[in-house]
């Protein structure tokens, strides 16, 4: 997340107190990231001001002199010594330019701030050979100095707005040494400020190919939620119970529910149990919970949904190491595109329990692992399906628990979505696949001298090709490949359901976009008591 940093904390444990810029509260992490401020960063902290009710910012020296952008730009000189001096605003010279006074005062007097700036950038444009002081500071060490610069200006254009300045550059070898009789200092310029000149970061971080395309999406993603963030409050209706008051609702529908659901994690091996007093210092800080949710589907069964509380993670787990890239609206247009056009075959299939399939580490690198707490009803239940559970159970404020060493990407960790981008993609580029280089979630393959293409979102696929063959042995791939702890399921034919669109290639040549099915069901499942 972005966020500006504002202290250390003050506790025993090492933190940072941050400022998040998208809810603008003050949290606390123990690690961060400094990275450039950009321009959208600037825009957020802007709108932070300006909702606390703060117009303006004004930086002065000790004698209540502002000092403006400019005042410390390199290329222009300021002594704080000269906060003591009183200048005469009308007594400016510019150096290497010979004005006399009334020249000078009606030269800034008739120009705005915008104009004066455009002024200084003509003088320094990279276009014309820069002048150069023979200072004190210098010395000897320049070799080339420059002639004094004449301002015509005729008397029929001394009532415009904009003066126009005329510069003659002589010769290198006709220049003649002139140093400028006083500096210009713009802080003391009638109180303009100006910010006509450019700083450069010359600082980079290179990445490989590979995370650079997937940083710059997710860059471009965050850049434009906080642009287009227009919502200041919000309400989230959530329709899901958790297992107590599911259980209080719906009674032995909600535990059959959970029994299925933990019965799943325990056959495929996501955890193991472990004795409490095995846990490192370490560890106990970054445990993590175990939590269950249940909801009432629209033709009324009740489904479970096991997670862990990842959340924690985020204090140990930077963002750029967790976020999962997915394919791009519009890949997904152009590609049907392309379909229709070339009259490929489409087909669509769903990888189950993807994240399940997807091993995580043992230890990380300091030796960690990554451990989940069970408690209460949910403890029940596993050792009413193993015995073996009862001996690592230990009670903790009069509460059954039981700890565990997660080995399975399971839903709620950071790390699931990219930890399976990564096993999917590695497995496709064995086959021979190449992922696009603008988009991480497009891959392309030749078949049979035509062209495939294949696009995912976490685990739902679109693969398109001219012949149908190619796309059943692709599918029958899929099913060897993540089709051991559950069925894969594939559609055919000129109808699609794909990530909410309805894909049809009904018409030769053509295909049709709809979401009014999605729309119509998010409209009936929305919670009608929350209006």
């Amino acid at each position: 997340m972005d966020c500006i940093y504002l202290c250390p904390t003050d506790t025993d444990q090492v933190g940072h107190e941050v400022l998040n810029l998208a809810t603008g509260q003050s949290l606390t992490r123990y690690q961060v990231t400094s990275v450039p401020i950009t321009a959208t960063i600037i825009k957020a902290v802007e709108a932070l001001a300006e909702k606390d009710g703060m117009q303006g910012l004004h930086i002065t020296t000790k004698t209540g002199q502002i000092l403006w952008d400019s005042a410390w730009t390199a290329g222009v000189d300021y002594d704080e010594d000269d906060d003591d001096v009183d200048y005469d605003d009308d007594n400016v010279e510019l150096p290497g330019v010979e004005i006399d006074e009334y020249e000078e005062e009606q030269l800034w007097e008739d120009l705005d701030e915008n104009e004066v700036a455009d002024l200084l950038d003509e003088a320094a444009s990279p276009v014309q050979p820069e002048p150069q002081y023979d200072e004190e500071d210098i010395g000897e060490q320049q070799e080339a100095a420059t002639e004094p610069v004449e301002t015509r200006i005729d008397e029929e254009e001394e009532d415009e707005d904009v003066l126009p300045l005329e510069v003659e550059v002589p010769r290198r070898s006709e220049r003649v040494r002139n140093p400028p009789s006083e500096r210009l200092n713009i802080s003391s310029m009638k109180g303009q400020s100006y910010s006509g000149i450019e700083i450069k970061d010359e600082r980079s971080i290179e990445y490989d190919s590979e995370t650079a395309f997937v940083l710059a999406m997710i860059m471009c993603t965050l850049n434009e939620r906080q642009v287009n963030r227009k919502v200041e409050v919000g309400v989230q209706n959530v329709v899901t119970y958790t297992l107590n008051k599911a259980i209080k609702k719906w009674g032995q529908g909600a535990s059959d529910a959970a029994l299925k659901e933990m019965k799943q994690l325990h056959n495929r091996k996501c955890f193991v149990p472990i004795y409490a007093h095995t846990l490192s210092k370490e560890e106990r800080r970054r445990i993590m919970r175990s939590l269950l949710f249940l909801i009432e589907k629209r033709d009324g069964t009740i489904k479970a949904r096991h997670c862990a509380d990842g959340s924690v993670q985020r204090n140990w787990i930077s963002s750029e190491s967790t976020a999962s890239p997915t394919v791009y609206t519009e890949s997904v247009l152009l590609s049907a595109v392309i379909d229709a056009k070339e009259g490929r075959d489409v087909a669509v299939s769903d990888v189950p329990n993807a994240f399940i399939q997807t091993e995580v580490s043992e230890r990380d690198e300091q030796g960690n692992r990554m451990i989940m707490k069970i408690r209460g009803v949910l403890v029940d239940i596993l050792c009413n399906m193993d015995p073996s559970y009862r001996e690592f159970v230990v009670v903790e404020g009069g509460e059954k628990v039981l700890y565990t060493h997660i080995l399975r990407a399971i839903y709620g960790l950071l790390v699931s979505a990219i930890l399976f981008y990564k096993k999917f993609r590695t497995s496709i580029e064995k086959e021979g696949f190449r992922v696009n280089p603008y988009d991480p979630c497009v891959a392309n393959k030749s078949v049979n001298g035509s062209q495939m293409t294949i696009l995912w979102h976490v685990d739902d696929v679109k693969s398109s090709h001219i012949d149908p063959k190619v796309n059943d042995s692709f599918i029958d791939w899929l099913k060897k490949e993540y089709g051991q702890l559950g069925e894969v399921k594939s559609s055919r034919g000129k109808r699609h359901d794909y990530l909410g669109m309805i894909l049809d290639y009904s018409v030769e040549g053509q295909v049709i976009i709809d979401m009014c099915d999605y729309v119509k069901k998010m409209v009936a499942e929305f919670p009608q008591e929350a209006l």
